[in-house]
């Protein structure tokens, strides 16, 4: 039943339960998943619960080539869910997970929770080198959209508001 692309949610509801009794079980039917549905990323996420913490690196590393070498759209549907078990298994797994964050903001440097997550972690283990860079991004990036608040927040609304309309009529009718 669940070797359709009808029946993901099935799928993934069957794996929650199996994880719980039999997790040989489980592995073998994400695997399977992954090969049925090679681009629902929730398949190879389920897969990331059930590794041992010396395969943790190697997985998270090739899952997220896989990401970056996709479409933008499935990226930037991939990016939160990513995000979501990476910050939660990063608690539990520290040390071997680092090099993954530093991979995922390679490929979503806008990810500013996840680089203060990684800077306050890299401060606590006396990284300061790694911590500082990350710390100082996190303050351009701050700085840079301060800056460009102050400047659009003088601008009054109404004001764009209506010159949108007017030019958007004055095009439509040179159609």
């Amino acid at each position: 039943l669940f070797a359709s692309p009808q029946h993901t949610e099935y799928t993934l509801a069957l794996f929650s339960l199996m994880k719980k009794k039999d997790s040989k079980s489980a592995l073998e039917l994400i695997q399977k998943s992954i090969d049925i549905f090679p681009h629902d990323i929730r398949f190879n996420l389920a897969y990331l619960t059930l590794l041992t913490s010396e395969q943790l690196s190697k997985e998270w590393l090739l899952l997220l080539d896989k990401v970056n070498a996709a479409s933008a759209p499935y990226r930037n549907n991939a990016r939160e869910m990513l995000k979501s078990l990476l910050l939660y298994q990063l608690e539990r797994n520290p040390l071997v997970l680092v090099i993954v964050v530093e991979r995922y903001l390679e490929i979503f440097p806008q990810q500013h929770r996840v680089r203060l997550v990684l800077a306050t972690h890299y401060e606590k283990q006396g990284a300061l080198k790694e911590a500082h860079r990350h710390f100082s991004q996190l303050l351009a990036a701050k700085r840079l959209l301060d800056e460009g608040l102050g400047e659009i927040a003088t601008i009054e609304i109404g004001y764009l508001a209506a010159w949108d309309e007017t030019l958007r009529k004055r095009l439509s009718s040179l159609l």
